[in-house]
């Protein structure tokens, strides 16, 4: 376990290592759906606002530890 963790810190340490996080929604969360809501601009429905929001935190808190974050949604 100890050599596992000792792995792990080493990797995410280095900057070679291509750090990622995955956030897998499937059909909980559509593309298109939210690409037609964020045109609506400020009449978007309010959950899709808020999930613009949430997403956009994210993708900042990621940037600012250079992170990349991949979103796995449906179509």
């Amino acid at each position: 376990m100890n050599e596992s963790l000792d792995l792990v810190t080493s990797r995410r340490q280095s900057s070679a290592i291509k750090k990622e996080i995955w956030v897998v929604v499937g059909n909980a969360f559509s593309r298109a759906h939210f690409a037609s809501q964020m045109a609506l601009g400020n009449e978007a429905q309010g959950v899709s606002l808020q999930a613009f929001q949430l997403i956009d935190g994210w993708m900042a808190s990621c940037a600012s530890a250079d992170v990349e974050i991949k979103f796995f949604v449906s179509p």
